[in-house]
């Protein structure tokens, strides 16, 4: 099974906590600290029908919550219908845990982009959006992840999100064996 990140809220239950409304889309702008200077008032101002929350703020739009630092990340990707991200392995796996969409912005050089590309959408619903798009402000790909998450999920197969607790087993396992094998005076080459 997989290893991710879990939230511990429902939907409802992280827009009712982080004051979300709970009857207009919300996307998260989650870019793990890289560079957001795309995200302007004018471009969120072309979809005033979402709510766009992120961590920094710098400008002030209508359709924008910023929300500290200090919270339990996968509660806020529950929170929302999609975020909107550069895939990297932490995000992947909380959107996994909350069954959340992901609106990504092209990546080059990096090894897992590929696989994430090709895989993903066995799990979640994902959409590429270009980097001359994003600065452009031309989102409307977003509208067609909406509907999709609307449809219910993208799962064709699932190996389940437990997989913590089958890796602890699987150390323990391992680390009493070990245990064992040194007592008997096995020698291990490392």
């Amino acid at each position: 099974p997989l290893v991710v990140r879990r939230p511990t809220l429902s939907r409802a239950e992280a827009r009712r906590h982080f004051d979300l409304p709970l009857d207009k889309p919300v996307i998260l702008l989650s870019f793990g600290g890289h560079d957001q200077t795309g995200v302007t008032p004018e471009i969120l101002g072309k979809y005033p029908d979402i709510v766009f929350v992120c961590f920094r703020g710098g400008f002030e739009a209508p359709n924008l919550r910023v929300i500290p630092r200090e919270v339990y990340h996968p509660n806020l990707v529950a929170a929302a219908d999609v975020v909107f991200c550069k895939l990297g392995y932490g995000i992947v796996g909380e959107a996994l845990g909350a069954g959340t969409a992901l609106f990504h912005l092209e990546r080059h050089g990096f090894p897992e982009s590929a696989v994430f590309e090709a895989q993903l959408p066995h799990y979640l619903h994902i959409r590429k959006i270009s980097r001359a798009e994003f600065e452009a402000g031309s989102w409307d790909g977003l509208y067609a992840l909406l509907d999709a998450q609307r449809s219910g999920p993208a799962l064709d197969h699932f190996t389940g999100l437990d997989g913590g607790p089958v890796v602890a087993e699987i150390l323990a396992h391992a680390a009493q064996q070990g245990s064992q094998d040194a007592g008997q005076g096995t020698a291990y080459a490392t």
